[in-house]
């Protein structure tokens, strides 16, 4: 559901700020302020927010509706069924290499590294409740950090935090 939520609200959103930006400040269009970029792959990301393949309103109501369903599923979790917190892996297998990373790479390599990187923390960031990631120790297949996701209920990063803090070795 998150990244059919996530990223139509965050482009959307984005393209609206760049827009009234690129407008108010610089007296230009989006397209226009498109073409002064000189880092390509922001370039890329502002023809992108330009383009008529950007989401519409209406993709944008339904990722909110998404979003609402997101919010309701947490609230069950936490009200309704009595949690203090829920614990996940901070990134689903483990951390790529460095290199894996580099700013060099093909635009759908870094798109999809991404995508991997932040897939267990998009949920809680939409549906607006508190979270943190602890390092837990080190994968012993290859060494590379391990992370743990805490996630609590509206309200309660307090308690998250005093969670966090009996669980940190």
């Amino acid at each position: 559901l998150d990244e059919k939520v996530g990223f139509v609200i965050a482009a959307y959103e984005r393209r609206h700020a760049w827009r009234e930006f690129a407008r108010r400040e610089l007296g230009v269009d989006l397209k226009d302020f498109a073409v002064r970029i000189r880092s390509e792959d922001v370039h890329r990301l502002f023809e992108f927010f330009a383009s008529e393949a950007m989401f519409s309103a209406a993709d944008y109501a339904d990722a909110m509706a998404g979003r609402e369903a997101m919010v309701r599923w947490y609230e069950e979790r936490f009200l309704r069924e009595g949690l203090d917190c829920l614990l996940l892996p901070t990134v689903r297998g483990e951390a790529p290499p460095l290199a894996a990373a580099a700013h060099d790479q093909p635009q759908a390599q870094a798109a999809a590294l991404f995508a991997a990187l932040i897939h267990q923390a998009g949920p809680a960031t939409l549906g607006g409740i508190p979270s943190l990631s602890l390092p837990i120790g080190r994968s012993p297949q290859t060494g590379l950090p391990v992370g743990l996701m805490c996630e609590g209920p509206v309200g309660g990063d307090g308690r998250l935090l005093a969670i966090a803090a009996a669980l940190d070795p």
